[in-house]
């Protein structure tokens, strides 16, 4: 399951976020321990407001660790920052619940009033391939 992590700080390290998550991917007795797939952090830049935003995308196995990672960790402070943790959704236009089909007729009727993406994001680069292996936990910085 993808995980999605908001608003991480830009100071952070790959073996702070695997750190933060294992502590909450942990299973008591006799239920599956859960296991980290892949970390995927991506540095946003807005031109406009002038900012930028560090987001995490990290796939954990089996579903109900990943569950339990979110429910532990939505909302709780990581490095002096409170994080939002998520499922991850793919966006796909056929289970947008703001249109309506009308199947006798084919009509498609759009509920949406504007866009409310924003249009002045730039993906700056993709963060975690300045990341070493899952081994040896350590960030380069250029």
């Amino acid at each position: 399951m993808l995980v999605f992590f908001r608003n991480i700080p830009a100071q952070t390290k790959r073996s702070d976020l695997i750190e933060h998550v294992e502590s909450a991917i942990k299973a008591p007795w006799f239920r599956k321990k859960g296991s980290i797939e892949s970390v995927k952090v991506i540095h946003l830049k807005d031109h406009h407001a002038k900012t930028s935003e560090y987001h995490c995308v990290m796939t954990i196995e089996p579903e109900v660790a990943a569950r339990r990672v979110i429910k532990r960790l939505n909302k709780s402070v990581f490095l002096g920052r409170h994080i939002i943790v998520r499922e991850y959704q793919r966006r796909i236009w056929q289970n947008d619940p703001r249109i309506n089909y009308k199947l006798d007729d084919l009509e498609i009727i759009n509920k949406r009033m504007a866009d409310r993406r924003r249009k002045n994001l730039e993906v700056v680069k993709d963060v975690s391939t300045e990341f070493s292996g899952n081994k040896a936990f350590h960030r380069e910085h250029n």
